[in-house]
């Protein structure tokens, strides 16, 4: 064939092969325009979402629901797919959501599938998200669902997947349940759909539907004696009272022929509905069955009867007989439930109802107990009428008898009113020592003061122990009390004005330390530049609660010299130039921030310690739901690091153990030369500082490394305490000021340059000449790093000397390599931009795919630079879906 005849072809196949391109880049732009335009109508935004802007064409929030199907249509054509997701649902399911019925019905009609499903699970997470009809009946849209029921999709399901389509999307709602009864959809059956039968059988006699009832059980595969319904426990779990009829209506024979169906008491089902203590006795009075015989049923029924209003539960709880009802109260977690539900009835049937509890058993879940009164609104300690809190405390007193067991929570000081505790104490209640040292410690002066002669009269213990606690958060050294010792300096919080009020306070009482007097930590000495203490400080100091340390005391610490040689190895290079994550203790994977070396003993050569992780501090968080919509959730979280030691004889990385987060600063004594690592914390934001600490490295068996840390009491530790306010531990030992030390940690990239330097340059140079060989060889048996292969593409852009042809070589072998990668930063990314072909950008944008951020910048550049091409793949990147 003549050169000529295969040129004529070759521009043939290229001139079919534009269009198809063209179209696969057009098709993402307009789904995303379409969903843009969606998502722009006021109506359709989730809510706490942020505004979509509406695409160019399209007016937004004024739009009338003609001008966006008219949009639509006109996206349609462009080929965008009307089935694609966004915020959990497609545009179906949000049209539906938002009242949007007509463009829901022209999404029908052009292509829309009615059977997708939300992303999300659906009912309490035990069913699947709904489709298009179950969105529908979830926002009682009914015109709808009677138009979808009546689409082939749905008119071919099976009464099983019916059932599964419908039922569980309704159990929100008495109104909906009885809609669907009404329109004569499949019911569940207990033989294909059990899991879904049963709940909704609980549903309907939970919520007082007999006809629904009546249904489900008239079914020719309803078990004779439904299980479900004779399930220990709470009958009606998970049935809010916004579920419960405004108006209980009583039809007795249709609830009696329910009853003689079951086999089973109805009134455990229906206790919860009863409004008002006169319709309670008559239900009671209706000729229904009694519950008193079953004692599963019993149970049931004080469950249930605790959720209706006081006056109506205690008519129905004051009919059960009195031995029935105590018995029913032997179960602790139903127990529980009563003290706490009748923590706000009326004094009298709070008194009646503490009065049904076996006292042993009230004394023994009295941790639960005591938890649950902190949240009624009559007991908890914010109560409005003080008075009545505590008189309600007191009958809960009365019904307590000895031995109480010793309590397990620092709850008792805070929820238990004061007034009540020596009537406690005499019942032998008790607190351990912990919880009394942290309460001494940051309780406010006035409940203080108010139960100090209670403490003092029955714990005398305690009460000559305070003030040794109370100053220990000032203190440094040893103590033989362990709680002085737990509390002793550690940089926490220290509130000046209540610890001197509670100082004075003891004082006048008289108490004194019980053991000697310990050194004034650094963080309370007055300096240069804030002369004198605190007026608490200077309270202890006066008292003799605490001694100031000598000026040598408070320079017993200095950042160790390095004593090893730095320089790394081959083998070092080729681990690290290799990517591959390090393995942490436990065996998570994690990348290196930083590198630093490591004096062993005895050997000349240093280690290279790496660590890397995740930063605590606020994060940003985003927990969206279908119909509920966006919540922007700013939780603290702590951050984490992973390390990990060089073994160069083995060529292996050991797991550190025990690393702490951030920095780690060798440091010695100038006496003696004991040696820790100190850590500075990690600096988490607008949520404080990491604890800070001091560590011993150990050798473990393997060759790797365990770092001990140090509490007060041990000697590095307690020095460094008085040297140094833990909160400003960089500042103290110079590490901020004191420039570069040849122990510090430093990023990975700036020691690859470092430390490497020669090679780079090497490196560099055959990029220049596209020296295969020697470009290989360096990847192969040397190894190179990303940020090499980013700064070859910085080299290449900045060259006048190539031409576009050997530009583009380079490239393309800087492009090609994957272990490692080009990091393709933002600095790199904008020096390729304006001269480098859009056929060639494929790597580049498959790499930062999910950067939506550095997408949308490169968009602006590629547009402001008129690079139309380019631009068109960067839009269709943004329009497609990041799948990491």
């Amino acid at each position: 064939m003549k050169f000529k005849n295969l040129f004529v072809l070759a521009s043939l196949a290229l001139a079919m092969a534009l269009p198809a391109h063209a179209d696969m880049l057009e098709r993402p732009q307009a789904t995303s325009a379409a969903l843009d335009a969606l998502f722009s109508m006021e109506a359709v935004q989730p809510e706490g979402s942020e505004r979509q802007d509406p695409p160019k064409g399209f007016s937004g929030a004024e739009a009338s629901q003609d001008e966006l199907i008219e949009f639509l249509a006109s996206q349609k054509r462009r080929g965008a797919n009307l089935n694609s997701y966004r915020h959990l649902g497609t545009p179906l399911h949000h049209a539906i959501r938002s009242g949007l019925h007509d463009v829901a019905r022209w999404l029908l009609r052009n292509g829309a599938e009615p059977r997708l499903r939300i992303r999300e699970d659906g009912v309490q997470g035990i069913y699947p998200g709904p489709d298009a009809l179950g969105v529908a009946i979830t926002v009682s849209a009914w015109d709808l669902v009677d138009e979808l029921r009546r689409r082939p999709e749905y008119k071919a399901l099976s009464a099983k997947d019916q059932a599964r389509a419908t039922w569980p999307y309704a159990m929100d709602s008495v109104d909906k349940m009885a809609m669907l009864l009404t329109k004569r959809i499949a019911l569940p059956g207990f033989s294909t759909a059990p899991e879904l039968a049963n709940a909704l059988l609980q549903r309907s006699l939970c919520t007082g539907q007999h006809r629904l009832a009546q249904a489900l059980l008239n079914q020719a595969d309803a078990p004779t004696i439904p299980p479900s319904v004779r399930r220990p426990g709470p009958p009606c779990l998970g049935v809010g009272k916004s579920l419960l009829p405004a108006n209980m209506e009583l039809p007795e024979s249709e609830w009696k022929a329910i009853e003689a169906r079951l086999q089973w008491p109805v009134l455990p089902f229906l206790a919860a509905q009863v409004p008002t203590d006169i319709q309670a006795s008559q239900w009671l009075s209706a000729g229904l069955r009694s519950p008193w015989g079953e004692p599963v049923a019993a149970t049931q029924y004080v469950w249930n009867a605790m959720l209706a209003p006081p006056p109506a539960a205690l008519a129905l709880l004051h009919a059960m007989p009195t031995e029935v009802l105590q018995i029913a109260l032997h179960d602790e977690k139903l127990m529980a439930e009563w003290v706490t539900s009748a923590a706000d009835w009326p004094q009298v049937g709070l008194r009646w109802a503490l009065a049904q509890v076996d006292s042993k058993l009230l004394a023994s879940q009295l941790e639960r107990v005591m938890a649950r009164w902190s949240y009624a609104q009559a007991t908890r300690r914010d109560a409005k009428d003080p008075k009545d809190k505590i008189a309600r405390w007191a009958l809960l007193t009365d019904r307590l008898v000895a031995p109480l067991s010793a309590g397990q929570s620092d709850g008792f000081p805070y929820r238990v009113p004061i007034e009540l505790w020596s009537r406690w104490f005499e019942l032998g209640y008790r607190m351990n020592d912990v919880h009394w040292a942290d309460w001494i410690l940051w309780a406010d002066p006035a409940p203080f003061e108010q139960a100090w002669p209670t403490i003092a009269r029955h714990l005398p213990d305690v009460a000559q122990r305070s003030l040794t606690w109370l100053v220990a958060p000032l203190s440094v050294g040893p103590t033989n009390d362990p709680e002085a010792k737990r509390l002793s300096y550690h940089g926490g919080y220290y509130n000046d004005e209540f610890f001197l009020r509670k100082m004075k306070f003891l004082d006048a009482q008289g108490v004194r330390l019980n053991t000697p007097a310990r050194w004034l930590a650094a963080s309370y000495v007055g300096t240069a530049k804030q002369p004198g203490e605190t007026p608490s400080v200077k309270f202890a100091l006066a008292k003799g609660w605490v001694r100031m340390p000598s000026p040598a005391q408070r320079l017993q610490l200095e950042r160790s010299p390095l004593g090893c040689n730095p320089t790394p190895s081959i083998t070092l290079r080729r681990s690290l130039a290799s990517g591959s994550p390090l393995k942490s203790v436990d065996g998570e994977p994690f990348s290196i921030d930083t590198i630093q070396p490591v004096a062993r003993p005895g050997a000349a050569d240093c280690a290279w310690l790496v660590s890397g992780g995740t930063p605590g501090g606020r994060q940003f968080i985003y927990d969206e739901s279908f119909s509920g919509g966006v919540q922007r959730l700013t939780p603290c979280t702590e951050g984490s690091t992973s390390a990990a030691l060089w073994n160069n004889e083995r060529g292996v990385w050991l797991p550190v153990k025990d690393m702490p987060n951030g920095v780690l600063v060798p440091i010695r004594q100038k006496v003696g030369g004991a040696s820790a690592f100190l850590s500075t914390g990690m600096d988490d934001g607008t949520c404080g500082h990491g604890p800070r600490g001091i560590f011993i490295p150990h050798a473990t068996s393997d060759g790797g490394l365990e770092l001990e840390g140090l509490n007060s009491g041990a000697p590095l530790f307690d020095a460094l305490a008085l040297q140094c306010a833990f909160d400003n531990l960089e500042a103290c030992l110079g590490i901020e000021t004191e420039g570069r030390h040849p122990t510090d940690a430093v990023d990975l990239p700036t020691f690859v340059d470092e430390a490497w330097s020669k090679e780079k340059g090497e490196f560099l140079a055959a990029i220049d000449r596209l020296d295969r060989l020697t470009l290989a060889q360096a990847r192969d048996k040397d190894g190179i790093f990303a940020q090499w292969l980013d700064q070859a593409l910085r080299r290449i852009s900045a060259s006048t000397s190539l031409s576009l042809y050997e530009k583009r070589k380079r490239v393309a072998w800087v492009l090609a390599q994957r272990a490692p990668r080009a990091t393709f930063n933002p600095e790199t990314i904008e020096t390729l931009a304006p001269w480098l072909p859009a056929e060639d950008w494929g790597p580049i944008l498959s790499a930062i795919r999910c950067n939506r951020y550095e997408l949308g910048r490169l968009a602006e550049r590629t547009s402001a630079l008129h690079l139309t091409a380019l631009h068109r793949r960067i839009q269709s990147a943004m329009a497609s879906a990041c799948d990491k």
